[in-house]
């Protein structure tokens, strides 16, 4: 039973394109059984298990929380967890389009389960960025973003001993396809520039990331595709100028493959849903059981 959910959120930074923009806290006190299940979830989840015991499931793979447990969730992956007692936990959600080569440079592009004495620590730094987000203050972006980044370099050095040398060539790699706007690389031009082969490169991004050097570049203009039709006014045609095609129709053609729905379907979808959660806002409720 859900007993308490304090929820903090500022979208500014996802309206602004920040590279990295923290957006939500969640405090979550649960008793008794719980279960929850996500498909597909676009932002680095950050999870601080301070009592109980929770079980998640990350694309298949089995991880057991409890208090003192931090885990960390990547863009992009499907998962699921369950209780069967309760628990107490503390969520940072980030988003960013930057995010993905960020998380790579870092070593955090792999789900990981980490312990450190430096959990109190973590914490209190979350609850730092929860109050800049409550207050929404626009000077305040420099330290929220810098507070962010801080955290992610902590979880960083938890997993460093774990880094191999060839992770720092895969985030360059991520980086240049990641990077669908200024100084545009072609693939060739991409494994060149890392004194790679066009082979090399595909092996590279195959074993890290289990799809193509094209497929990913495939998703992360999808991913910047969406950001820009969901946060901006920019019209279709100008939404691919920025992303780098030079035909509109094969733009909405591409996005349409990807993403099931043509870009003005989405948008016009995401209408609603847009004007009822434009009011950013804390959102307190608490279930006695």
């Amino acid at each position: 039973m859900l007993k308490e959910y304090q929820y903090s959120v500022w979208k500014s930074g996802l309206k602004n394109g920040w590279p990295i923009a923290p957006f939500c806290v969640e405090n979550v006190v649960v008793e008794g059984v719980r279960h929850f299940e996500e498909s597909y979830a676009a932002y680095l989840i950050c999870t601080l298990i301070h009592s109980g015991r929770v079980v998640y499931r990350i694309e298949g793979q089995k991880y057991e929380l409890t208090g003192g447990c931090i885990l960390l969730i990547p863009p992009n992956m499907r998962y699921s967890f369950s209780s069967a007692a309760g628990y107490r936990k503390q969520v940072l959600e980030i988003q960013g389009t930057c995010l993905v080569s960020i998380l790579s440079a870092l070593g955090l592009s792999r789900p990981q389960l980490l312990q450190s004495e430096k959990f109190s620590m973590l914490s209190e730094t979350i609850d730092r960025i929860e109050e800049y987000l409550l207050k929404k203050d626009p000077n305040s972006i420099p330290e929220l973003t810098g507070r962010t980044y801080a955290l992610l370099h902590s979880l960083s050095q938890l997993v460093s001993v774990h880094r191999k040398p060839e992770d720092h060539l895969l985030s360059q790699a991520l980086s240049l396809l990641e990077n669908c706007t200024d100084n545009f690389m072609s693939i060739p031009e991409i494994a060149r520039s890392l004194s790679l082969n066009e082979r090399a490169l595909q092996r590279m991004i195959c074993k890290s990331q289990g799809v193509s050097p094209k497929q990913l570049r495939n998703h992360f203009r999808l991913e910047n595709a969406r950001h820009l039709l969901q946060y901006t006014e920019l019209s279709i045609k100008e939404i691919a100028f920025f992303l780098g095609y030079c035909n509109p129709n094969y733009f909405s053609s591409e996005f349409r493959r990807l993403a099931g729905v043509s870009p003005r379907d989405f948008r016009r979808n995401l209408a609603g849903e847009t004007a009822n959660s434009s009011g950013e806002k804390q959102i307190v409720c608490a279930e006695n059981p």
